[in-house]
């Protein structure tokens, strides 16, 4: 055999190693190696006070925010997590976008809404929620929104080409998870609704301060300031804000 004819069997051998491995490797059950995505992670801490509001930048002209809940004539505390470019107070925001459900107890109150007491706002810990990044989403996610409501029904065809088209809008979203570092409450002297029952149990685990009742005590009780602290996993590309000291972790969080 000549040289030339010894170095294609050696590159034939290994091309047909190499095409079982692909083609023989999966009917024998073996799983082809998973690449995970890189993000960049940051943190965010701050504290605020019952009616006001806190923001912070995570870059690239996008700001998380802390604002007070909506009262809608009840007598609610606490506040929303909310995403958005710096310059965009537009509803709904990047953050409720992308985190269902809606109209409904959702991880982006940390407030005394659907029946949640103040104690039971402050041990559901860590809240987990996902963003939109971009502003063509953004804007894209807030024509697509109202058909929720219009429609009427959830299970009407409007309602499901809307969420079909917001879930999509989801696969690119980033990550982020908020937790209490301390907290001042007065607490709430009704029993936990059926939901929050086992949060309830994990309060002793959030520093926290009982305040007493100004008045007469409410069923709900009052959330009147927090220290928190929020991480988010942003895309690798993302110009994160200066001294923000990302660390790269896996975007599958």
């Amino acid at each position: 055999m000549t040289m030339g004819a010894t170095i294609w069997a050696s590159i034939r051998a290994g091309l047909l190693t190499a095409l079982a491995i692909l083609v023989v490797g999966p009917a024998l059950g073996q799983k082809p190696a998973r690449v995970v995505a890189t993000c960049r992670q940051i943190t965010l801490s701050g504290e605020v006070q019952a009616g006001g509001s806190w923001r912070g930048s995570i870059g690239q002209g996008w700001e998380l925010r802390l604002v007070p809940v909506a009262s809608l004539g009840q007598e609610y505390s606490g506040w929303d997590l909310v995403v958005a470019p710096e310059d965009d107070k537009t509803y709904p925001d990047a953050l409720l976008l992308a985190t269902p459900p809606y109209n409904s107890l959702n991880e982006k109150e940390i407030a005394t809404t659907f029946g949640l007491r103040a104690q039971d706002a402050i041990a559901w810990m860590p809240r987990r929620f996902r963003f939109l990044t971009s502003r063509e989403s953004l804007a894209e996610a807030r024509r697509v929104f109202p058909a929720l409501a219009a429609s009427g029904s959830k299970t009407s065809r409007g309602a499901r080409e809307a969420s079909a088209q917001l879930l999509a809008l989801m696969g690119g979203a980033a990550y982020g998870d908020f937790s209490i570092t301390d907290a001042k409450i007065v607490g709430g002297i009704a029993d936990p609704p059926a939901i929050a029952e086992q949060w309830a149990t994990h309060l002793g685990r959030v520093p926290h301060t009982m305040l007493p009742a100004a008045g007469v005590a409410s069923a709900r009780g009052e959330l009147h300031w927090i220290r928190f602290s929020v991480r988010v996993w942003l895309p690798a590309s993302w110009n994160v804000p200066l001294g923000s000291n990302p660390v790269p972790a896996s975007c599958l969080h």
